[in-house]
């Protein structure tokens, strides 16, 4: 699969594909296809051969090695950021 660029003018509809290695860019932008859809297309059956079996979702957070530390979303939402 290519490298897959969306600029932030374009629409979550549209992107742009290469499968060069261009170092700027205009020149990667120039040399790609645009293609109206979504990279999810792609994306889908590339994650799929190198991802490993399906396990089930765990039904609870945390677990022994790494316990939960509180309630989402954390205390440090609350704290006031420091002044400088």
């Amino acid at each position: 699969m290519g490298d897959a660029w969306r600029p932030h003018f374009a629409s979550a509809r549209f992107l742009f594909e290469n499968n060069g290695d261009l170092a700027k860019a205009l020149e990667y932008v120039n040399a790609s296809i645009a293609i109206k859809g979504t990279w999810w297309n792609n994306w889908v059956p590339w994650i799929r051969e190198r991802a490993g079996a399906m396990v089930p979702a765990p039904t609870a957070a945390g677990a022994p090695a790494f316990p939960v530390l509180g309630d989402a979303p954390g205390t440090y939402v609350g704290r006031a950021t420091p002044a400088a």
